[in-house]
């Protein structure tokens, strides 16, 4: 295989190949620095998806509700260390089917774990998920 390069005042003119190592070196360079980047931005994809879930003012509200569930969840007929029955987030005021959507955010960034048990669907928050995403959010800015 020749390599050409281009010199304005004759044209292209034939150049002498690089030797088969470095040309290796310079793909597996290529390679490397590829992965890091897409790890860097696997990175930051998560951390701007618990961000997209924070953003509202309703799922701020439910996750600070489930800080502390016996003050605000006491009265349901399940213990409160099963988790918080879905039902029970209706307290905001907001219709069912728009918990429901906030509350599958939150679980789909991880924020929150569910429990089904028969027809109930019982939610946490996920401590370890919250204390990584703080200590990763400290650590990009």
């Amino acid at each position: 295989m020749s390599i050409f390069k281009f010199v304005r005042s004759t044209g292209w003119e034939p150049v002498e190949a690089p030797p088969v190592e470095a040309v290796a070196f310079l793909q597996a360079s290529r390679r490397s620095n590829n992965a890091k980047r897409g790890e860097s931005r696997g990175k930051y994809m998560e951390t701007m998806k618990v961000i997209k879930a924070l953003a509202h003012p309703a799922r701020m509200e439910i996750l600070g509700w489930l800080k502390d569930p016996e003050t605000h969840f006491g009265l349901q007929d399940h213990p409160v260390a099963m988790g918080v029955s879905a039902n029970q987030f209706q307290r905001s005021g907001l219709a069912q089917s728009t918990v429901s959507a906030h509350l599958a955010a939150l679980t789909a960034a991880g924020l929150l774990t569910s429990r089904r048990v028969g027809q109930w669907i019982f939610y946490k928050r996920n401590e370890e998920a919250i204390t990584a995403f703080l200590k990763q959010l400290t650590f990009d800015l």
